[in-house]
């Protein structure tokens, strides 16, 4: 979910990347999204800008996904990402340095 993370001081410009990642990459993944219990989108984002436009907020709970934001200077210390994937990303490193060596 990078596709918007660029120094840019121009909020409107990120808040536009992310809707669209939201519309084009996010949403299909869930086409049985609904209000009833179980079925609903929670996506949880860091705080950056864009992420409380009120335009992309609505449009996403009409189809029944739920944006939240983190809480601002927090991911250092919530370490959310580095929990959830770090088991992946251990793997992911002997994987590529296997097949750095197989080549070398």
């Amino acid at each position: 979910m990078h596709i918007w993370h660029e120094q840019n001081s121009r909020h409107e410009l990120n808040a536009v990347k992310l809707e669209k990642y939201m519309r084009k990459l996010i949403h299909p993944l869930f086409p049985d999204a609904t209000d009833e219990d179980l079925h609903c989108v929670l996506l949880k984002v860091d705080s950056g800008s864009g992420r409380m436009n009120l335009e992309m907020l609505a449009t996403l709970r009409l189809q029944t996904f739920y944006l939240v934001p983190g809480m601002p200077n927090t991911t250092s210390v919530t370490q959310e990402t580095d929990q959830n994937y770090e088991p992946f990303k251990g793997r992911y490193q002997v994987n590529i340095r296997r097949l750095s060596h197989a080549r070398q």
